[in-house]
Formats: structure tokens, C-alpha cells, sequence
């Protein structure tokens, strides 16, 4: 599954899960300095105006590492970790304490 583009002009709304995935993408190329796109009007339109512009290898490369932490994320989701420390009380407790 790739990101999902609104059809026509006006198009249809981008679905929750496009929408995710695009700010997953947008992350990424932040991080690459590819973008300096910002959640608010127009952010969905040029992130996927800066995916138009990669090459079809690193469209497929962009589209693998979203793959992945949407997979990531999800998996931490139905372990009920999303967001929480990776450390739980008990280990916490085992841990030596300071002097």
C-alpha cells in the first residue's frame, strides 16, 4: 500500500491512515532535509509535492521506512506500550539504589 492521493480536482478526503502515513513521510524527510513542512493548511499537498519529486527509488525506499514504523507503532499499540517508558516498576525497583 502506498500514500493515498486525493482523485480529481477537490478530490476525496484523505483517509486517517493516508493522513498518518504522511505525517510519518513528513518526519522522515524532515530528518533528510528534504522538507520543512509543518501540520496545518496545505501541509498533506506539499508533503506529497516533495514525494513527487524523489525518484522512484527513494519513493520506494520513503515508503519502506513508513511501512515500518506504521508496523512499529502498531505493534506497540496492541502491546499497550505506545508511548509508555520501556522500563516497567518492577524492573525500576530491582534497580540499586543511589547513595
Amino acid at each position: 500500500p502506498g500514500i493515498q492521493r486525493p482523485s480529481g480536482p477537490g478530490g476525496r478526503p484523505l483517509s486517517d491512515r493516508a493522513k498518518r502515513r504522511l505525517r510519518i513521510a513528513a518526519a522522515l524527510l524532515r530528518h533528510q532535509g528534504l522538507t520543512e513542512a509543518k501540520l496545518g493548511p496545505g501541509f498533506f499537498e506539499a508533503v506529497l509535492g516533495v514525494v513527487d519529486k524523489l525518484s522512484p527509488d527513494q519513493r520506494d525506499k520513503l515508503r519502506s521506512h513508513v511501512d515500518w514504523v506504521e508496523a512499529y507503532e502498531s505493534a506497540e499499540l496492541e502491546a499497550g506500550r505506545f508511548g509508555q517508558p520501556r522500563v516497567n516498576q518492577a524492573e525500576i525497583q530491582r534497580l540499586p539504589k543511589r547513595r
